[in-house]
């Protein structure tokens, strides 16, 4: 995965200079993708109908996904998150997501 934010950091530097990228239209392109990602995950649990094959509608959740991690690397680049500080971050995100009380096991009810 660090090489891919290596990469985003390459590509984003070319991208600022020729476009004028900022957090801003990263956002609204965040949003947009996060949209396309809904609509495929629509697809999957039938709240919108379709004839693609399961498989299909899978590669492009897969894809939408990418999408917005790239979008989100790049907003971290931007701000000078390093890919250090953001696995730091992850893990103690992990630790508070594994205490949460919907995805800890139930406790048997006593007969």
């Amino acid at each position: 995965m660090q090489s891919h934010f290596t990469e985003v950091s390459k590509i984003l530097k070319k991208d600022r200079k020729k476009n004028g990228t900022n957090e801003a239209k990263l956002l609204c392109k965040l949003t947009e993708e996060v949209g396309e990602l809904a609509q495929s995950v629509n697809k999957i649990i039938g709240m919108k109908g379709t004839s693609e094959p399961v498989s299909e509608i899978d590669n492009n959740i897969s894809e939408e996904i990418a999408d917005c991690i790239q979008i989100l690397f790049t907003i971290g680049i931007m701000r000078n998150i390093s890919y250090e500080d953001l696995t730091k971050m992850l893990a103690q995100k992990n630790i508070k997501y594994k205490n949460l009380d919907r995805i800890k096991p139930k406790p048997k009810k006593k007969k």
